[in-house]
């Protein structure tokens, strides 16, 4: 098992460090915009960050999922057969975003007036429709990357995507918001070019018959819904805070999911791993249980605290990147960051489904918090605004875990750490809630590295003490090569 966690460490490690470096690079281009563009200006970045993904549903039958789902196996067993398959799912999936990218075309002016609210926002929705195909075939890149588990590979594409994302802010200066659009679509293009050299040899010869369409369709029409619920679970917030808020919201919005995007960040590097990794096991339940609960331990002693320290320093890291006039940020982005801590708690479950049950449980989970999720944004942002939006993210992502963790538990036995994820949950959110209080009583810059450093000093001397064994377990993962670290009970 250490050989498989060391070898998962390099691999997040890869893919971190890439997404870590794009994450600083929009963090510094976005206090570039947040100075030169208005809240409803702003709202274009994540408008076409919507439109681009559901681009990638409305033709492609669940294609993705699929790919995922066969490719790793497919490849160890019949490289020839998953090269034909890998070959077909980009191909399906780059006609139906072009097939998107026509519609949107077409109908560019009355959903610009409705989300965009502007004159002119059906010029710029045209503009986005170029970017859609680039997208497809990024992702398709990506996922064919991922199911050879070839990390670095897709961290080359990220920081690819994240050269391109310079362009963003050049071109804005030099011809305006229509530069900034042209910006976003040339960096998916450059990002999608990249990946397709890096996978090239995982794709068929398009000119030699390839794996059946029609047989591929079938095959994914499954995860077809499913696709939508996700997508209705990762943007369907935006897309009420559009409806029911308006632009300018939308853009304070998209500046609190920024925080949040940092921990998202590295909870995906992580959740590409663990998906791998627990796929690689699918025939063998008992196996898959023993990884789910290392997994469990794992998280609960690095992500989650991680999680809490940067839940607890979200007001001062909202004021750095956009500013003290960006406060309204600052509660909505907490709440979001919270979600993080429930994502990596439900990460192992979720993966443990998509692996060993059948999909229609997977698509019941996912079906249960889109409902949960779109019902409650509905009650509360209205009422609420963007602190209700926060906290449907957050009720519905906890709703979801317990029924994860009940699907799992028909199919796959293994042992539910409670006290490490416990005790980490507990000392985790009071240290997020010291440095709340630090920052309330004494909010300048030069203060934030003393408290900083006094709440997680508490923090780890207290899970020394109180979650000795955890600590411990995972010492034992990551340590260098020697003697054993002593049991010494909890």
């Amino acid at each position: 098992m250490k050989g498989g966690v060391r070898s998962a460490l390099q691999a997040f490690s890869a893919l971190f460090s890439a997404d870590l470096g794009m994450k600083l690079v929009g963090v510094a281009l976005l206090a570039f915009y947040t100075r030169h563009l208005t809240k409803e200006e702003l709202a274009l970045l994540p408008i076409y960050d919507m439109l681009s993904t559901l681009s990638l549903l409305v033709f492609s039958f669940g294609v993705f999922p699929t790919l995922l789902r066969r490719l790793p196996a497919a490849l160890e067993r019949n490289p020839d057969h998953a090269r034909a398959l890998a070959t077909t799912g980009f191909r399906l999936a780059f006609l139906s975003a072009c097939g998107s990218a026509a519609l949107a075309w077409t109908f560019a002016d009355t959903l610009g007036s409705w989300i965009a609210e502007g004159q002119d926002a059906g010029r710029y929705l045209r503009l986005m429709a170029l970017g859609f195909p680039a997208v497809a075939a990024r992702r398709a890149a990506e996922q064919v990357l991922w199911a050879s588990s070839r990390f670095s590979g897709i961290a080359r594409v990220w920081m690819a995507r994240t050269v391109g994302s310079v362009l963003c802010a050049g071109l804005l200066l030099w011809i305006g918001l229509e530069g900034l659009v042209l910006g976003l679509v040339a960096r998916d293009w450059i990002a999608a070019g990249v990946g397709h050299v890096l996978a090239r040899d995982l794709f068929a010869n398009p000119f030699r018959p390839s794996y059946p369409t029609l047989r591929l369709v079938r095959e994914s029409v499954p995860f077809y819904l499913e696709a939508y619920v996700l997508y209705l679970r990762a943007e369907g917030d935006q897309w009420l805070v559009a409806t029911y808020l308006g632009a300018g919201p939308l853009g304070t919005y998209y500046i609190a999911r920024r925080v949040y995007g940092f921990l998202f960040g590295a909870f995906q590097s992580a959740d590409r791993i663990v998906a791998t990794s627990v796929l690689r096991r699918r025939e063998d339940s008992d196996a898959v249980g023993q990884l789910l609960t290392r997994l469990l331990v794992l998280f609960s002693q690095t992500g989650i605290p991680a999680a809490f320290l940067v839940f607890g320093l979200t007001p001062t890291l909202i004021t750095v990147i956009a500013g003290p006039t960006s406060q309204g940020a600052v509660v909505p982005s907490i709440l979001l960051s919270l979600l993080i801590v429930i994502y990596l708690a439900q990460a192992p479950l979720s993966r443990g489904v998509f692996a060993v049950n059948r999909p229609r449980d997977r698509l019941a989970a996912s079906v249960l918090e889109s409902v949960l999720l779109v019902g409650s944004l509905a009650v509360l942002t209205p009422r609420f605004g963007l602190v209700g939006v926060g906290s449907a993210r957050v009720l519905s992502a906890l709703a979801t875990s317990g029924f994860l963790f009940w699907l799992v538990r028909r199919v796959v036995r293994f042992q539910l750490p409670i006290r490490a994820v416990g005790t980490s949950v507990l000392l985790g959110a009071a240290m997020a809630a010291a440095l709340l209080a630090g920052q309330e009583r004494a909010p300048e810059l030069h203060m934030v590295p003393l408290y900083t450093a006094a709440a997680v000093a508490a923090y780890l001397a207290l899970s020394w003490l109180l979650n000795r064994r955890a600590v411990l377990l995972v010492w034992r993962e990551f340590r260098p090569t020697g003697r054993a670290a002593p049991d010494t009970g909890s």
